[in-house]
């Protein structure tokens, strides 16, 4: 996770998808990268049988 804080940090982005197994969840993410800078997200965790309604999903 911490390649993701950081890459979320550099790109100023507000949200993240990742695909894997569990149901559909959205969770805010507040950490601190390792050089201690803060970064928001929300991070989108949506099954491999949804990868098609990602749009949607993120939307």
């Amino acid at each position: 996770m911490k390649s993701l804080h950081l890459f979320m940090q550099s790109r100023n982005l507000p949200t993240a998808v990742r695909l894997d197994t569990n149901p559909p969840s959205r969770q805010e993410v507040a950490v601190r990268t390792t050089e201690g800078v803060p970064v928001e997200f929300s991070l989108v965790s949506l099954p491999l049988s949804m990868v098609e309604s990602m749009p949607t999903a993120v939307g």
